[in-house]
């Protein structure tokens, strides 16, 4: 049952830590306009729902490789971020980091954690206050910053 709760809650803070892949978008290099960073979060949706799939459900090797492209890709969201959103997306960039460096004592093996309430509670405690009220902030940022406006009918 235990179990069962922590892989909600990684799934939870993986899916929402809104994080950006440059594939198939051209920005340029040290972009950090709203237009080009919404282009960034909406572009990771999809691959987040699935990186955080791979993440909890995957093999170790696969929930590593998956990690290693959520790490990347939040590193491009930060130097890409605008300045009225930039604190928050380090808040989840540190998140990230944390998650990752937990995940590597246990060799990406969420089912090892089963066992271990001592590393289940270590998982549970990366979600701080402060890392909710960023993901909220970020999460009300790509809605209300970038939803895509709706078309009108003539």
């Amino acid at each position: 049952m235990r179990m069962k709760a922590l892989v909600s809650v990684i799934s939870g803070l993986l899916i929402g830590v809104s994080a950006c892949s440059s594939d198939g978008i051209s920005v340029k290099s040290g972009t950090t306009s709203k237009a080009d960073f919404c282009k960034l979060v909406i572009a990771f949706k999809t691959a987040n729902d699935a990186l955080g799939k791979e993440v909890v459900d995957g093999t170790p090797t696969q929930a590593k490789a998956a990690m290693k492209q959520i790490i990347g890709q939040v590193e491009t969201l930060q130097k890409r971020a605008p300045a009225d959103v930039k604190g928050d997306v380090d808040t989840a960039a540190g998140y990230i980091n944390q998650f990752d460096a937990l995940l590597s004592k246990i060799n990406y093996d969420l089912a090892a954690v089963s066992g271990d309430v001592a590393v289940a509670d270590q998982f549970q405690a990366l979600n701080t206050e402060q890392v909710n009220a960023s993901r909220a902030r970020l999460g009300t940022y790509t809605t209300t910053e970038c939803a895509t406006p709706p078309t009108s009918t003539s």
